[in-house]
Formats: structure tokens, sequence, C-alpha cells
């Protein structure tokens, strides 16, 4: 399977390369824990392995504890113990001696819930055995500026401490290239949020907040990250800084320094060249202003990059919210050995503004993507997606704008989801989306070759009907309104089915286009299935099925070439309408080969069917080519065919063929007014030109009338069989006639008859007396009417009055009105009969 991701080797080298352990150069630059001469008073003692860490300067408001260090370093088993008490909120450490911070040991706060703050816009490192054991959140900064409200926390020169109050909700960066923050250690908080904010961030340990947010950003230089509620990953904003922060003028360390120690040898998986750091063996270097993150867990996460975000590798749980941001790039790769895995409890939000690019298909019994609310790819730039993707909100691949993004894949794309699926356009290898909701493309489909890591997979794992096809052919499976999402169960012992949660919570991307109705299937472009060279042999399939209803463009699954070819089918199947563009299915073979197929064309819905023309010819110079046959199966609705074939003009249904016989079959009811098909008039239900098979052109203008259930023409000897596809209704009344003296007239509304009309149709149906006994008078709005005259229960202004005057004694032989329920059109009916019971007295009913 290697092999198929030639495209990612330098990154793929990158990932194996990313578990870091600082050489002993950078080992031996960890410093003691030194206090700063400034006035602040911070007091370090020494006591064995442990720097216990008191004094301070405290805010107005006493819940500030601010101390000050010249240089901040642990060695292995050191530790830094800031001494705090239940009254302080929030303890922030500055180091301004101009030398980064290298942390080895534990970082911990005892004597009270305190926040801690380590601000050192030199550069920090958490190596290997870095640790803390802090009962509230840690935030690692390499920020100069602290903001507090409208005041400022400067990392170096004088403060007051005494008006810097409240939580810190900004960092502020005036130099032109902030320092940057390394961990591969362990860094865990049981309770709060873990934040690091600095100019580059490489995380190659592990990051975890159980209870709370993991936020990683970088921020450009000479601006700001502002936080509307203190800690809040939901309302990150960098912005330029309009504030009067202190410039830092001390060294920063540079990434490749913080790895070396200055020596300029490498670091365990870096290489330092010509001033760059850059992956060993890989080349692919760290710019300034990227993130890279390994190991990240936590109830919401958010990595942001002013650059790049690359993970490589990582695995990221987020029991609510996971938002994957980069001003430029995003880019993921899983390897041979370790998958690439998102998962989240809430939304997953993956947002790269120039690109996204996506390769993970090392590990197909695990989903890379997985999240309980909305899924959303988002770019002005290509959106590369290989993986599968569940979703178990709504999901979507938006440009910035919101809407439908560019969708690219070379090798292997499954989407599935318990919500609705919206993308723009789409090219690459076959392609399957499936959903509970809906799906919508704003743009066009284009199928360059089947799916190539699937069929890998598919050759010594169990595979669905669906990955099969996709394996082998350059394939469109579109499937919307299902029960159980199929895909979703590779890797899980029986297919998953999903419920969607009543409430979702977090992030999300809210501004898309708008819903598609429900169960439906839209593509508003055209759909290309076509490999892209003589390497594939066919140009496969189109498959559409939903409840709902299906709209798209023009289909072309056509093949043209000089060898052996078959072109795809097409399959759409609603229960509700289909409407469709053009759609050609034909091949062209100009050499001389053993045959052609063209692929078959099957339309089939619950409702009406519209299409522009269907061109399923075969022509090979051989002679040797076969047609495809067109199946048009509208169950209750017409069949419209409003255009003409291209290459046909005078057609509208052309499968002629080189030899082979080809058919067209179509089955109708006429509409609601059981209206005639017409060859040569699509205006209600027909085609505009012609239809055309191997051996028989039904030429405009022909009608097919429509008289009870009747088939016409002759599948077997002329090619085309059309079927009127109708049922007479039923009729079933409960009638609730007051009685009235004899010879007196009865007066009643139509509706006391109380029918209940049953058509499977949809039929305008109209009632009928059947029957009228000799001397009996019956009227329906003052007019007589005979037996067989139809009239309507109900109508503009009600229900119409019946008046029936009963037969003299001596014509009397029952008492009954014979009523029928009349499919009726064109003067042409099929009726069910009921009889209605009227009862009589010679004596006028009481009161």
């Amino acid at each position: 399977m290697q092999s198929i991701i030639d495209r990612s080797i330098n990154s793929l080298l990158f990932a194996l390369s990313l578990v870091i352990t600082l050489n002993a150069q950078a080992q031996t630059q960890a410093q003691t824990i030194a206090p700063a001469r400034d006035g602040t008073g911070t007091i370090v003692a020494p006591n064995g392995n442990q720097f216990d860490i008191t004094g301070g300067t405290r805010s107005a408001d006493g819940a500030n504890l601010f101390h000050s260090f010249s240089q901040f370093g642990l060695n292995q088993n050191q530790i830094a113990n800031f001494l705090s008490n239940p009254s302080v909120q929030n303890i922030l450490g500055r180091i301004n001696g101009g030398d980064a911070s290298v942390i080895h040991g534990l970082l911990q706060v005892t004597g009270g819930n305190s926040n801690l703050f380590l601000v050192n816009p030199s550069g920090i490192v958490f190596g290997d055995s870095a640790r803390l054991n802090v009962p509230a959140s840690f935030t690692a900064t390499t920020a100069n500026g602290i903001g507090f409200g409208s005041n400022w926390l400067n990392a170096s020169g004088a403060n007051d401490y005494a008006a810097l109050v409240g939580m810190p909700d900004a960092f502020a960066f005036t130099m032109s290239q902030p320092g940057a923050i390394v961990n591969t250690g362990v860094l865990n908080v049981r309770q709060g949020n873990l934040n690091l904010f600095a100019g580059t961030i490489a995380s190659l340990g592990q990051l975890s907040a159980p209870e709370g947010q993991v936020l990683m950003a970088t921020v450009p230089g000479q601006n700001l990250i502002r936080l509307s509620q203190a800690g809040s990953p939901l309302s990150l904003e960098i912005q330029p800084i309009a504030a009067n922060v202190q410039n830092w003028n001390l060294p920063i360390v540079r990434l490749p320094q913080l790895l070396t120690g200055g020596t300029g040898k490498n670091a365990t998986g870096l290489t330092v060249n010509n001033g760059r750091v850059e992956l060993t063996g890989s080349g692919v270097q760290i710019e300034q202003g990227d993130i890279t993150a390994k190991a990240v867990n936590a109830k919401n996460i958010t990595l942001s990059a002013t650059q790049n975000l690359t993970l490589i590798e990582s695995q990221l749980n987020a029991t609510d919210d996971l938002n994957l941001l980069a001003k430029d790039t995003v880019q993921i790769r899983d390897s041979a050995t370790t998958p690439f895995l998102a998962r989240s409890g809430g939304n997953l939000l993956v947002r790269g503004d120039r690109a996204i690019d996506i390769l993970a298909l090392n590990h197909l019994t695990q989903t890379p993507f997985v999240s309980n609310g909305n899924l959303s790819l988002v770019s002005d730039g290509v959106i590369s997606g290989d993986a599968h993707f569940i979703s178990r909100g709504r999901f979507s691949i938006l440009n910035l704008s919101g809407g439908g993004g560019q969708f690219f894949s070379l090798y292997d794309p499954i989407i599935s989801s318990t919500d609705d699926v919206i993308f723009g356009d789409y090219t690459g290898a076959a392609l399957k989306v499936e959903t509970t909701g809906s799906i919508l493309a704003t743009g066009n489909i284009t199928i360059t070759s089947p799916d190539g890591v699937l069929g890998l997979f598919c050759q010594t794992n169990a595979c669905s009907e669906d990955g099969k096809i996709l394996a082998n052919d350059p394939a469109l499976i579109l499937r919307a309104g299902v029960s159980t999402l199929e895909e979703a169960s590779f890797g899980y012992p029986s297919p998953l089915v999903v419920n969607p949660p009543s409430q979702v919570s977090g992030t999300d991307f809210t501004s898309s286009p708008a819903s598609p109705p429900p169960a439906s299937i839209r593509v508003i472009g055209n759909i290309r299935t076509a490999p892209l060279s003589d390497a594939f042999s066919s140009a496969n399939t189109v498959i559409m099925t939903t409840p709902g209803s299906i709209f798209t463009g023009a289909i072309d699954t056509s093949v043209t070439r000089s060898t052996d070819a078959a072109a795809g089918s097409v399959s759409l199947v609603a229960g509700g309408s289909i409407t469709t563009g053009a759609i050609d299915t034909s091949t062209n073979i100009e050499g001389f080969v053993d045959g052609s197929n063209a692929g078959s064309v099957t339309l089939q819905a619950g409702g009406d069917i519209i299409f522009d023309s269907i061109n399923t010819r075969a022509i090979s110079a051989s002679g040797a080519g076969t047609g495809g046959d067109v199946q048009l199966l509208a169950e209750n609705g017409t069949v419209q065919g409003i255009g003409f074939v291209p290459v046909s003009p005078s057609d509208t249904i052309f499968t002629r063929s080189t030899n082979a016989t080809s058919s067209v079959e179509i089955r109708h009811d006429g509409g609601s007014l059981n209206n005639p098909f017409v060859v040569g008039d699509a205006t209600v239900n027909g085609t505009a030109g012609a239809i055309t098979t191997n051996t028989v052109t039904i030429a405009p203008t022909t009608f097919f009338d429509t008289v009870g259930t009747t088939e016409q023409g002759n599948l077997t000897e002329d090619g085309v069989r059309l079927i009127f596809n109708n049922t007479a209704p039923d009729l079933i009344a409960s009638p609730n006639i007051p009685s009235t003296p004899e010879n007196q007239p009865a007066t009643f509304p139509a509706n006391e008859l109380a029918p209940i009309v049953i058509d499977a149709n949809g039929d305008l149906v109209r009632l009928a007396f059947d029957t009228i006994a000799p001397g009996a008078i019956v009227k329906v709005d003052g007019t007589e009417v005979q037996p067989g005259t139809p009239f309507p229960v109900s109508g503009r202004n009600g229900s119409p009055t019946i008046e029936y005057t009963p037969p003299p004694r001596s014509h009397r032989r029952d008492d009954r009105l014979h009523s029928d329920c009349q499919r009726w059109s064109c003067g042409v009916y099929s009726r069910r009969s009921h009889h209605q019971h009227y009862s009589h007295s010679s004596h006028p009913p009481r009161a």
C-alpha cells in the first residue's frame, strides 16, 4: 500500500522522525532557577531537587501573584514548586534574562487552586521528562505582554502590579518574529485548561486536559491574541497591537538553537541546515508560524496556526469540539505503522485558508475522522481528502464564504453522515457518499479512476457491494436517506446504525448553503465518470438512491477510444421525482476491436421523471457494438424528455448500435389527468424528439392513449415498450343521510355520503351514481343527473348539494343509490362500485 502514496514520502519521513529526544547539548542548557533583581520580591529556596518559589508581588485585589526570574530551567528529576494560597487565582512567572527556558523536570503549584502562567519571550522547551502537577490551568507563552483589561504585564521592565487585576485576556507579541515553544514531554492538567501561545509550536509529546481545553496558537509578530472570554477557545482572535506594550529588546532563541543548545549539532530527528530546522532525511522544514502536534486529549481542542498546521501520525481526541485551523495549509498524514486519528464528541472543523491536504489511508479499519456533531472541511484552495469520514451531524466541504468547496482525492474518499452532506466541485477517484439525510453538490463531479486503496483492501478483507464497485470502477455512488451507514462499519463488528444527538454544543462553521430538501440528492453541476488514460477500460458507474427526489445536471459515462471498452451504466432510483440533464452512456470505438458496450440507463421514480436526452448508442469500426438498454419507470407520474441527443438531433432517446438490439421501456401513469404519452410533445407527458433503437424509430407526432391499465408496443419485436401504469381507485363510504317523508325530496351535501377514496396513483377522482331507480330524481346543485354522470365530492364553493326524490311506491324496487368512484380523464374511466342505502318513512322525521 505504501506504493500508492508516493506524493507523501517526504511527509511520512517527516512523521517517522518526529519522536524527538533532545540531545546532550540541549540537556546541558537547562539552568537553575534564579530570581530577577528587579524589586518583584521573588524568592527561590533550593530544597534538594526541589526549588520552592515564594514571595513575589500581588495585584491590588490579591488574586494575582507575580514572579520575575532571570533564569528558569529544570534538569530531570528537579521540581519547581510555586507556593500559593486559596486567595490566589493566578500565578504569573516572567523570565527576562534573555535565555530560553529548558525544562526537563516537574512544574507544580501547592497551597492553592491557582492557574500557572510561564512567560518567556526568548523561548520555552519542555523536554522528554517534563511534567505538570498543577491544580488548575497552565499557560506557556513567548508573548512579551499579558493583558488585564486595559492594563499590561510587561515581560521586561517595570510594571504597575497593583493595577493588574482580573483574568489575563490578551497576549501581545511586539517583536517581528516571536519565540518558539517545543514540547516532547507529557503536559497534563487535571481540571483546567492547557494553553500554548508562541510564534512557532512543535509539540511532539503529549498534551492533555480531560476536563478543559487544549489551545495551541501561533501569533505573527506585532500582533496580539485575545480571548474575549478568558480561556475560551471559541473566541480566539488575532489582531494588530493597539496598546502600550513595552518592546522586547532581549535575545530571542530561534528554533534551531532551542533544539541544539546553540552548537549547531542535530537534535534527534531534526537537522539544522543553513539556519533552518528540517526533518532529518526529508528536507521538510518547520517554518515560523507553524504548529505540529502529535498527541492531544481534552474536552475541547483548538490548534490555530498563522502558517501551516502539520499533523503527522497525530492522535487527537476531544470529548466536545475539535478545531484544526491554519491561515495557510492543514497537512495531515498517517504512516504504514501509525494511523492518524481525529475524534470529536461534538463538532470537528478543519480549516486551511489556502489548502487542506489529507492523506490517511494506511489503516482502513480505523476511520481517521469521526465526529459526533458536524464535520466541516473549509478552504478557499483545493481540499484534498484522501481519507474516510464519519459524521453524526452534517458533513460539509466549503469555501471561506460558506459556499461549496473544491474537493479533490487521488485515491479513496468515502463519506458517511447522519445528516446532510454538502460539497462543491469534486475531482478524483471513485467516490461514495452515504447519509441518512440529503446530499448537495453545488458544482461538477468528475471521476477519474477506481479506488485503488480500497481495491487492495478488498483483496484480503470483506467489503460491501458498493466497496467492490468502487475498487474496480471509476464509480460515483450517492445514497441519501439510508437507515444504516454501510461503509462506516469498516473495522466494526456490524454495520453502524447511528442516531444524531438531539443537541450538540460548540464550534460550528455555520455559513453554508441552505439545506437541501429532506432525503434528496442534488448535483447542481454535471457528472463525468471517465478514466484519464487507457489504463482503465471502462467508465463506470453512476448510482444514486434516495427515498426523496433526485436533481442533477448532465451525466456522461461515455467512452471514445481505439481499444475495447465499455461505457458506464447510470442508475437513479428515487421515491420522489427525478430531474436530470442529458445522459450519455455511449461508446465510440475507432479501431477494429472485438466489441464495445454502451452503458444502460435506469431512471426509476415514485413521481415524475424529467430528463433532457438519453444516448446509449454503441459504434465500432469492426461492427461489434452493443447499445445500452433504457428504462424510464415513473410509477406514479409522467415522463418528460425535453431535449435532443447532440449526435442525433431529431432524437430524444437514441440507443442504436452496430450489431445487437437494445431496448427502451417507458412506464408512466399519465399524471393526475391520465395524460397520453406523446412522442413529439414533452409539454406534459412525452418526448420532444423521436425514440430510436436498432429496428424502429417512433417519430413525432405519435400518441399513446391512456386507457385503463394497458401495455402498448412489443419489447421483443420492435425494442420499445410503453406501459400505462394505472390502478382503478377504491371507494369506501359510511353515509349518514337523514330520513324524510314519503314523496318528499331529501336534500343533503355530497360529503354526507362520507366517501373515502383510495387511489394509488393520486389521480383526479369523481363520484357518479351507477344506477338510479325508475321514477326517482337525483339533482346535483339543482341540475338533474343521469346514471354515470360524474360529480366532485367537493369544489371551490364547498361540497355540492344532492337532492334525491324517491320514486312513487308503485315504481319502488329497492331503497338504494348505487354510486361509483370514477377515475375520470378524456372520457375514459375505470371504477369501483359502492351501494348507498337511503331510508324513508311515511311520516316526517322528528325534530
